[in-house]
């Protein structure tokens, strides 16, 4: 019996290697999904759903900085009765790697498993390097957060003829969600992914007679929910430093919450806190803070592994999808937050969609280094973009005034109500406009900045709990409210006084009254603390 079904798996898969394969999708309705890719390896990669067929619907094109999405549309049937909507993305590197995201939408009240099939020819060996070897997630319940359950890629697969790299691919893993949306009018919803399960379900097939592997993913959906998978492929290594592998791999399993792991083509979900609506404790969604690929850009600068770079291009187009095309008409602006925060609305009535001052921080400072480093001209000044929004909030006031001084709001909602200001995000925009500074000679920028270090330093040790921590807003009564975070605030405060010091300024004394009294607060409770902020702590003297 044994025999007998490995020489039908064979026999399939020698069927799959010799039809001539597809340039456009048929029309018609099948039952299997044939979808081209080009003339490399793999030329094509195939779906099936035993006992369903699949309806072509129409296909699109959208083109991105460096990067070009084809979509496939179609409708899975069992006879007449429509199941699902799938919806197959090609998003293919300016470098010719191609990442391919898949996404079931699945209307019926059955679970549904398809196969997404990738056939490899001319391939003799292969090895699969997985996360899992790598380590162990320690999962620690989070205050904000509670638990995330999701993980990481299932690993790197390498096949080779002899020696030679046939194709190299990033798995990545099955992801099944619920979208809730809550509406507040015509123009104002929230969107939130309340998460199912995360599934890992794979074979590899290697044939030596054929020279030929075959990998298949099994993809599943549980009924009325959402099933999306992705895969990046390319003919050459993705990693050719096994130890840049291992580094990254470690990484991501020890910062499994910020890691891309759930990826799709409008971009990669993240573990939203509980304070959202509408409401769920697995509530997941597009952070904006997470979404933007600095830790890539970092990362390919000293490895140039090509698997760096092609998370940098699809990150760009992630951003591209979500700005609707801004990004790739050269047209950057600011980016709303598409879920609503519980807290934000029952202080201040704001909804979904409004503008996270520091989220924007991190997207306009990851596109110029993106810009940057890849030598995009129209991205290499995208964060002046994002200083002109500031200084406009200084002029038509979403501030909070003091004797000297102003702050800036954190938050900006098109019904102009004004929020608190939070130390962590005022620090972010003061060196932002440093930065903005250093880079043009313009005056303006560092006019703002001078002006939110007056206000930061006109409350002075007000900043500072009883315990000798910071707090983490003030608001606009004047008053200080929140648990800060335990690193972030502090490199901060580290960062701007080296930001001052790089503009000719002298240190703020008030800072460094922060920052002693902060550094002694997480000695007082043995916090660890990481080494990119021990080494600056050392560098400017506060210890030996």
């Amino acid at each position: 019996m044994k025999k007998l079904k490995l020489f039908i798996s064979i026999l399939l898969m020698l069927t799959f290697f010799i039809l001539p394969v597809s340039t456009t999708p048929t029309s018609k309705t099948t039952n299997e999904v044939s979808i081209p890719l080009s003339n490399s390896n793999p030329k094509s990669i195939s779906m099936k759903m035993p006992g369903k067929t699949f309806e072509f619907i129409k296909s699109t094109s959208f083109t991105h900085i460096k990067a070009k999405d084809k979509n496939y549309y179609y409708k899975i049937k069992d006879k007449n009765e429509i199941l699902a909507n799938l919806r197959v993305t090609i998003r293919t590197i300016d470098n010719g790697d191609k990442f391919i995201f898949t996404r079931i939408t699945n209307y019926s009240k059955q679970n549904i498993y398809t196969d997404l099939i990738i056939p490899l020819s001319n391939t003799t060996t292969y090895n699969l390097e997985k996360y899992s070897d790598r380590g162990k997630i320690i999962r620690q319940h989070d205050h904000v957060f509670g638990i995330d359950p999701t993980s990481y890629p299932i690993g790197v697969l390498n096949t080779y003829n002899k020696n030679q790299t046939v194709a190299s691919m990033m798995l990545g893993k099955n992801y099944i969600s619920k979208q809730l949306v809550k509406r507040y009018s015509k123009t104002r919803a929230s969107y939130v992914r309340e998460f199912f399960e995360e599934t890992d379900n794979y074979k590899i097939y290697l044939n030596s007679k054929t020279k030929s592997t075959f990998i298949n993913l099994n993809l599943k959906t549980q009924s009325n929910s959402i099933g999306e998978s992705w895969v990046l492929i390319s003919n050459q290594p993705l990693f050719k430093n096994k130890n840049n592998m291992d580094y990254w791999m470690k990484r991501s399993i020890e910062e499994y919450i910020s890691t891309h792991k759930w990826l799709t083509a409008d971009g990669p979900y993240f573990k939203l806190p509980w304070s959202i609506e509408p409401a769920t404790k697995m509530g997941f969604g597009r952070n904006l803070g997470y979404m933007q690929g600095d830790d890539f850009v970092s990362t390919y600068s000293f490895t140039k592994e090509r698997f760096f770079y092609n998370m940098i291009i699809n990150s760009l187009a992630d951003l591209d999808v979500f700005s609707h095309g801004e990004i790739r008409n050269n047209k950057v602006g600011v980016f709303q937050t598409e879920y609503t925060s519980t807290w934000l609305k029952r202080e201040y009535g704001i909804t979904a969609p409004y503008i996270d001052t520091r989220h924007n921080e991190y997207i306009a400072l990851f596109l110029k280094k993106a810009g940057t480093t890849l030598n995009i001209n129209n991205l290499k000044n995208a964060n002046l973009i994002y200083a002109d929004f500031l200084v406009k909030q200084v002029a038509i006031g979403n501030t909070i005034n003091l004797e000297s001084g102003y702050l800036i709001n954190d938050y900006f909602s098109t019904d102009g109500k004004k929020t608190h200001v939070s130390l962590n995000h005022v620090l972010g925009e003061m060196r932002f406009l440093l930065d903005a500074y250093k880079q043009t000679k313009n005056q303006k920028y560092l006019n703002v900045a001078m002006q939110i270090r007056k206000g930061v330093e006109s409350l002075g040790t007000k900043w500072l709990r009883e315990d000798g921590d910071t707090w983490y807003q003030v608001n606009r009564d004047l008053k200080f409210s929140g648990r800060d975070y335990k690193l972030l605030t502090l490199g901060d405060l580290l960062y701007s006084q080296k930001s001052w010091e790089e503009v000719g300024y002298k240190r703020s004394p008030v800072f460094d009254i922060l920052i002693k009294s902060k550094y002694k607060y997480l000695t007082n409770i043995n916090y660890p603390i990481k080494p990119n902020i021990l080494n600056e702590l050392k560098h400017q003297g506060f210890i030996q």
